[in-house]
Order: C-alpha cells, then sequence, then structure tokens
C-alpha cells in the first residue's frame, strides 16, 4: 500500500479476513530517522491491525527529508486476524443508503 502518511491506518481492513491464502502485506509509511523509526513503523502496523506481527521485514526505501524516511513495512498477515471483528464504520450525511445506491444506478443506465 503506498500512501505512506496514513497506510498503517488502513489495515484494519484485514480484520476478519475470510480469504484462504493469507497475504503478504507491504505498507509504507514515513517515519523519523531516530533508533526506533523501525519499532515505530512496526508499532502502528499493529495498532492498525490489532494483533501482534511476526517475521517482519522493515526496509528503507527512501530518505524523504532532513527528518524523515520512508520505510517498507512486510509481513504475512496474521492467522489470529481472521478472529477480530471488522470496525463499522459510521453513516455520514455523505454516505448513500442502499435505495440511493439502487436508484442512482438505475438512472445511469437508463
Amino acid at each position: 500500500m503506498n500512501l505512506p502518511a496514513s497506510a498503517p491506518e488502513f489495515l484494519d481492513a484485514f480484520r476478519g479476513f475470510k480469504g484462504k491464502t493469507l497475504p503478504k502485506i507491504h505498507v509504507h509509511c514515513f517515519t523519523g530517522k531516530d533508533d526506533d523509526a523501525k519499532k515505530t513503523a512496526v508499532a502502528r502496523c499493529e495498532k492498525a491491525l490489532g494483533c501482534n506481527l511476526s517475521n517482519v521485514s522493515v526496509h528503507l526505501v527512501r530518505d524523504v527529508a532532513p527528518k524523515k524516511n520512508m520505510l517498507c513495512v512486510s509481513f504475512t498477515l496474521p492467522e489470529s486476524a481472521r478472529s477480530l471483528a471488522k470496525i463499522s464504520i459510521p453513516v455520514n450525511e455523505y454516505s448513500l443508503d442502499d435505495g440511493e445506491c439502487e436508484r442512482a444506478c438505475k438512472k445511469i443506465k437508463s
């Protein structure tokens, strides 16, 4: 996933994963250039996913600013992610209900 500023926050989409084979995930993220940068990147991924990661590989993608690097965190989705509850996203004023979606589709088709 190449959205470095917020990519780890999208990992919650893998909670409750139902596929047969667990996917290999690559997450690009920005971090500082301190000694804990790799640990920080992994911690962000674990927090967003909601479980611990193992066999994680973290590598430098590029130097993006005097105090910022882009890292890539790679891991196979943990089996424990299958049992995690999906997060429900609250409907906001811009969301369409099912009836509105159906009517909009019919209008487009005609």
